[in-house]
């Protein structure tokens, strides 16, 4: 596991400070490919500050949702009307699709957009987006953020309020990449953290993939006749278990590697557990249980920090 001290990460976040102010970032015009939860709370958020958002979208109710009720300026299906006229681009289609758009770039725009995804794993995007001529300006980017129900429906610019915003650089990716980046998430009320596309999978398989197979497993585990004992701690738990798996496969599919690792070290930990349930002699299983009370304390103060 690669260690990174709280104080490391608050510096980055403080970087919000130093973006320069020679770059008129509202002015540039954006295009969304994709106005589900993601995209639409950041069309929607940008939109609130004055900036012009163009969107594209293969679903028609999506597109009509969007028109009438004004999330975006404009909106087509057709990627090839839109995307040229864009100074960002901003994929925030499901992770798959995300993968497919990148090798269409180079035709779809002849200048030097800053590129910029939302895609929940970074390793594979990361990779697609370095293979991109470098008059593409790529950076990636992960919100911290969401709801278990998707769709423009549900979309709010108050998603991001509050939230971190990861990033993850590599070598091609510009200065102003990285400005505009530091720029985008101050706009939509979040904090940027910037990461290594390795680290920030690691780290997401355990607080992120991870909790929704186990939100799955337990809600299967649970028969209809518990129905009418479930109560704030089930709910609770197994609020992931209503994500769309379309959306999740993709990024467990993306993330097998350590994806697997962690339900690893989860196994071992739970056979701990059991064998301490099931021992007649003095247990520790009150001291385990105690570690893991006071390691969610310690995430919780940890976060709120930065």
């Amino acid at each position: 596991m690669v260690n990174l001290s709280i104080r490391a990460i608050c510096l980055l976040k403080g970087l919000n400070s130093m973006i320069q102010d020679d770059e008129d970032f509202a002015s540039y015009k954006v295009v969304v490919v994709g106005l589900g939860l993601m995209g639409g709370s950041l069309a929607q958020g940008l939109k609130l500050k004055g900036q012009f958002i163009i969107a594209v979208d293969p679903d028609p109710d999506t597109r009509m949702y969007a028109v009438q009720n004004q999330v975006v300026d404009r909106i087509s299906a057709d990627p090839e009307s839109l995307i040229p006229e864009a100074d960002v681009i901003v994929l925030s289609a499901p992770i798959d699709a995300i993968l497919d758009i990148i090798p269409s770039l180079p035709e779809l725009h002849p200048g030097s957009p800053i590129l910029l995804d939302l895609g929940s794993t970074k390793v594979n995007i990361c990779q697609a987006l370095k293979s991109l001529p470098a008059r593409f300006q790529s950076v990636g980017g992960h919100p911290i953020c969401g709801k278990e129900v998707g769709g423009i429906s549900n979309a709010t610019p108050s998603l991001f309020y509050g939230s971190a915003f990861a990033f993850t650089p590599f070598e091609s990716t510009t200065d102003l990449a990285r400005r505009y980046a530091e720029w985008l998430a101050k706009n939509l009320g979040a904090y940027p953290l910037w990461f290594s596309p390795e680290v920030h999978d690691r780290w997401l398989s355990v607080t992120s993939h991870l909790p929704y197979l186990l939100s799955s497993a337990l809600t299967l585990l649970t028969p209809l006749e518990a129905a009418s004992l479930v109560g704030p701690g089930f709910l609770s738990v197994s609020r992931l278990a209503g994500s769309r798996p379309a959306v999740m496969f993709p990024i467990l599919e993306t993330n097998r590697q350590y994806v697997l690792e962690a339900i690893s070290d989860f196994r071992e930990l739970l056979d701990e557990i059991e064998t301490e349930l099931r021992s007649d002699q003095r247990s520790t299983l009150p001291e385990i249980l105690n570690q893991a009370r006071n390691r969610r304390a310690s995430l919780i103060k940890h976060r709120d920090r930065c």
